[in-house]
């Protein structure tokens, strides 16, 4: 994630809740290296599926920041053994959910599961 882009929307962020900025930003380190996934769930049929995470171009075009979801809306999707099979990439804030029954990602607005 761009440095850059962080700050500038968490200080969006800050002002609007009208903390102090600086006391803040003088609190901020960044990391070397950071992960590339936000979630890893299975999915339909043995499949895994993983969210990326924001990148700083992605961030910079989101019209709320929330520092507790930096998921993007693609995920990767591999095979039980690894295998990667492809991504899928969710419209605007939608994302699919977790069944309660079956444990597996799908997405009923789209009214479809992963389905290799």
């Amino acid at each position: 994630m761009d440095q850059r882009a962080f700050l500038n929307a968490m200080r969006e962020l800050i002002a609007q809740q009208g903390a102090p900025i600086d006391a803040y930003l003088a609190t901020v380190q960044f990391a070397e290296t950071y992960t590339a996934f936000v979630t890893i769930s299975h999915g339909p049929r043995g499949s895994i599926w993983v969210q990326r995470i924001l990148s700083g171009d992605d961030l910079g075009g989101e019209s709320e920041f929330n520092p507790q979801d930096l998921g993007s809306n693609t995920w990767d999707i591999l095979d039980g053994d690894g295998r990667y099979l492809g991504d899928v990439t969710f419209p605007g804030k939608y994302q699919p959910i977790r069944s309660s029954m079956t444990g597996s990602m799908e997405s009923p607005e789209m009214n479809s599961t992963f389905n290799r």
